[in-house]
Order: structure tokens, then C-alpha cells, then sequence
């Protein structure tokens, strides 16, 4: 009768209904665990570009730090040069006064 065909349709939707509501909490669930996710990698994008302006800082200070070490190291070398060239003068001139002394003597 048309009664029970009623029932039994009803009985589908019912059913139907249920799976559907079953599929959305489903769905829900994993947006939610999709949104957690992306929150996580935002916060990981975040620590990463944090530690990447750490390391150019880092780097920028240790550039600085080779070109202070490269100026001392020509001056260095520059009073090492100078310092053999008055060396060599003084060498001469002891040279040259110990030759005016024997003649002296």
C-alpha cells in the first residue's frame, strides 16, 4: 500500500540521512585536522625564516669581522716590511761604524 511505501521511502531518507550526517562529520574532521596542519607549517615557514635572517646576520658579522682581519693583516705586513727595511739600515750603519772605529784605532 501506498502507506508502507511512504514508510519504507521514509525509512530510506532516514538512512540516507544518517549517512550523509556520518560523511559530513567525516569530512569535518579532516578539515579540521587540515587546518591544523597548515597552522603547523605556517609556524615551521615562520621558525625557518626567523633562523635564515639569524644565519645572514651571522654571516653579514663574520664578513665584517674578515675584512677587519684582512686591513690588520697588510698593516701587519706593511710594519713587518718597514721594520726589516730600518733592520737592514741600522745593520748598515753598525757595519759602517765598527769600519770607523778600526780606523780609529
Amino acid at each position: 500500500s501506498n502507506c508502507t511505501r511512504l514508510a519504507e521511502e521514509s525509512s530510506e531518507l532516514a538512512a540516507t540521512k544518517q549517512s550523509l550526517e556520518e560523511e559530513k562529520q567525516k569530512l569535518e574532521g579532516e578539515l579540521s585536522q587540515l587546518r591544523e596542519a597548515e597552522m603547523q607549517h605556517r609556524n615551521e615557514m615562520k621558525e625557518h625564516r626567523a633562523n635564515i635572517a639569524v644565519v645572514e646576520g651571522e654571516r653579514d658579522a663574520a664578513r665584517v669581522a674578515e675584512t677587519g682581519l684582512s686591513e690588520r693583516l697588510q698593516e701587519s705586513e706593511s710594519n713587518c716590511t718597514r721594520l726589516a727595511e730600518e733592520s737592514s739600515e741600522l745593520a748598515a750603519t753598525k757595519q759602517s761604524l765598527e769600519e770607523e772605529k778600526q780606523k780609529l784605532e
